[in-house]
């Protein structure tokens, strides 16, 4: 099974203007207030805002499982895009474990359409190794892991929405 083909998008419309939300979106660091999880992010080598190549590490947690991360931005386009990628185990970004991407687009009477897509890259990652070393289970784990990832993505966005008054309160 190809790792590479696992990717997750989701879209979400909000009551904001696009340099609204990009300015919310480009900034990992708020990442854990939102995510169910990702429960820490902070910018390492001397990074201070999203550019490209600046770093940041991330600290993920789901139940007892804890692991850490280093990101690298890799575009920024303020109010349209945003995105990084995961440097995959062997540390080569040529390779990321995984690339998360906002797409931002103005609605013509107003507010924006998020658009947040993941899709997992050729570099290491917990999921291959854990494939591979279950080669009989390798489709439930590839499911379960896009389940999970569409889960989060969707929670995460209608969190920080909501958080930030772009939706109303459930």
């Amino acid at each position: 099974m190809d790792v590479t083909t696992l990717a997750v998008t989701v879209e979400l419309e909000v009551d904001a203007p696009a340099t609204e939300v990009f300015d919310a979106v480009a900034d990992p660091t708020r990442v854990p207030e939102w995510s169910p999880e990702c429960v820490h992010v902070a910018w390492i080598g001397g990074a201070r805002g999203a550019e490209p190549g600046a770093r940041f590490h991330a600290r993920n947690r789901a139940g007892e499982w804890e692991w850490d991360v280093t990101c690298e931005v890799v575009e920024v386009s303020r109010p349209e895009s945003f995105s990084w990628i995961v440097v995959g185990f062997a540390g080569d970004p040529s390779l990321p474990s995984s690339t998360w991407r906002y797409r931002l687009t103005e609605r013509p009477g107003g507010g924006t359409l998020i658009t947040q897509t993941f899709r997992h890259g050729p570099g290491g990652s917990h999921l291959v190794h854990a494939m591979e070393a279950q080669p009989e289970h390798a489709g439930a784990l590839y499911e379960f892991r896009r389940t999970v990832l569409l889960n989060n993505v969707t929670t995460t966005m209608r969190t920080m929405a909501t958080s930030l008054g772009w939706l109303p309160a459930d």
